[in-house]
């Protein structure tokens, strides 16, 4: 649904003021009237398809950069209640989080990007935050205490791709 509200509707609403706004100029500095009708109709459907397709490509566009992009550490918390003995990361709000999501958590210093750990998206706090757990680390550190240092956390990024090798030990395959 994000894809068709995101890519679709927006590109939609330009198109029609591009080619209601272009009906309205050539209204006002008026067409050669050995164009007929159907010629007129056939160059509105043209220009406005071919706008179309370059409007829904660069929101498509920037759709897939806003997709991709890594979604910061706001928080780590200890888990009370329902995640008692678990850590619990509040992410920076993403459009494309969602509950139930498995994400890599990385180490990113010196362009060297180091996997921590498979983070699971729980859910969202009730200000739009994703709420995730470790499922598993990918490290020999000591996750609570390391992920409890808030300087580390400017480093540390979401990234929604998971790599084979990072599920070495974790899958009975």
């Amino acid at each position: 649904m994000n894809f068709l509200r995101e890519v679709l509707y927006r590109p939609l609403g330009w198109v029609w003021i591009t080619v209601t706004g272009g009906a309205s100029v050539l209204g006002v500095f008026g067409l050669p009237e050995t164009i007929g009708v159907f010629e007129r109709t056939l160059g509105v459907i043209a220009v406005s398809t071919s706008l179309g397709m370059i409007f829904i490509a660069i929101e498509a566009h920037n759709f897939r950069k806003r997709m991709r992009a890594p979604v910061g550490i706001r928080s780590v918390v200890n888990g009370k209640h329902h995640y008692t003995g678990t850590m619990v990361l509040i992410l920076d709000k993403s459009n494309w989080l969602e509950p139930g999501q498995v994400i890599v958590l990385v180490q990113d210093s010196n362009d060297v990007q180091v996997p921590i750990a498979l983070v699971r998206v729980e859910t969202t706090t009730t200000k739009g935050f994703p709420q995730a757990v470790i499922l598993s680390s990918l490290s020999d550190e000591n996750l609570s205490t390391y992920l409890s240092d808030s300087s580390r956390w400017k480093s540390m990024l979401a990234l929604p791709d998971i790599k084979y090798s990072y599920l070495n030990g974790v899958m009975d395959v």
